[in-house]
């Protein structure tokens, strides 16, 4: 995902993820109750999400790159 200075993404659901910084940046997530979690993220750190619906936006003045990785269940032999 890229985000560019103000840049916003609407509500949406993701099963359980992780986020890795490709840059450095500022994430604020907002999750569907509201409440806000900002995430100051440096080159190569990973944040931890469990399953949820949120938003998300970019608060900072430089573009944001997080490569976004959702954990999918097993599969049944």
């Amino acid at each position: 995902v890229t985000f560019a200075p103000g840049a916003k993404i609407g509500l949406h659901s993701h099963r359980d993820h992780v986020g890795y910084g490709l840059n450095g940046g500022t994430l604020k997530i907002t999750g569907a109750d509201g409440k806000s979690q900002v995430h100051k993220l440096k080159k190569g750190e990973t944040i931890w999400l469990d399953k949820q619906t949120h938003s998300a936006m970019n608060p900072g003045d430089n573009t944001l790159k997080v490569l976004i990785v959702e954990i999918k269940p097993p599969v049944a032999p």
